[in-house]
């Protein structure tokens, strides 16, 4: 009964083994390459150019000296000039235009918050603040106060 059984056994492994081997799996077929690149879409370059504001300080001040934004946006100030600048809300020599901004907040926790630069631009270095506060606000050059400019925020 004992060789029964494993004459048994060994057919049945015989047959699992057969029956496994001819089975085809079916291949996967290799993917394709695309034969062009994908579309891109950008945006126009005018288009780029009007949403960035960025207002340039040279050896005659701020160019341009007035923008108009959205509230929300953000105005970028980049010092060309080889004299250093400091860009700020308006009255020189408080800062205190711009709403909740005060010069005796750079060195608090509110820096963030202010329209200050709260320190002097190297050339080719910036400052960049989002305007939150609709309105006409002046600001000027902290170290140069006869350098002023104004941000429209509609």
């Amino acid at each position: 009964m004992k060789k029964i059984l494993t004459i048994l056994s060994l057919c049945l492994v015989l047959l699992l083994v057969v029956s496994c081997g001819q089975k085809s799996v079916p291949q996967e077929k290799p993917r394709e390459m695309p034969t062009q690149e994908p579309e891109v879409l950008a945006e126009e370059p005018e288009a780029a150019v009007m949403d960035l504001q960025v207002v340039e300080v040279n050896a005659d001040g701020f160019n341009p000296s007035s923008v108009t934004i959205t509230a929300g946006e953000t105005v970028t100030w980049v010092n060309r000039h080889s004299v250093h600048s400091w860009p700020a809300s308006a009255m020189h020599p408080t800062h205190r235009m711009y709403p909740g901004s005060d010069i005796n907040k750079c060195q608090s926790t509110e820096r963030s918050l202010i329209f200050d630069a709260c320190q002097r631009l190297e050339q080719g270095e910036s400052y960049s603040f989002m305007f939150y506060e609709k309105g006409t606000w002046r600001y000027h050059d902290h170290l140069n106060p006869t350098h002023s400019g104004t941000v429209v925020v509609e």
